[in-house]
């Protein structure tokens, strides 16, 4: 990338960045899915890309355990869940790598299952 693409890059003001950190961080330590939701967040007019300002109502979502909706799993699911936890490239079974899932070749190299998932993920 060049230097003029990622210093042109900005659409959402630099003060809400910390704000949703904080508000993933509080999620996650309790244990909840991390979703927030920002109904009137401002969009900055940014010239490069030729965006104008303007409100959105956004939903943000970051891949994180939820872990107290995993305490109300099965034993033998949670089991399955800690042995193939996220970002363990090696892990094999059921949720491999749970929960961050590839969005493509997540358990198969073909281009005929490019999105393909097990029942379970």
């Amino acid at each position: 990338y060049s230097v003029d693409f990622l210093r042109n890059n900005q659409v959402f003001p630099k003060a809400e960045f910390t704000k949703l950190l904080c508000d993933f961080e509080r999620l996650v330590k309790r244990g909840k899915p991390v979703v927030v939701r920002r109904p009137q967040m401002q969009v900055l007019e940014n010239k490069w890309w030729g965006i104008k300002s303007y409100t959105v109502d956004i939903v943000f979502m970051y891949l994180a355990p939820a872990t107290e909706f995993e305490k109300l799993l099965p034993a033998e699911t949670r089991s399955d869940i800690d042995n193939a936890r996220f970002l363990s490239k090696s892990a094999e079974g059921s949720f491999a790598r749970y929960p961050i899932y590839d969005t493509m070749f997540h358990n198969s190299k073909s281009l005929g299952d490019f999105v393909a998932l097990t029942p379970n993920q």
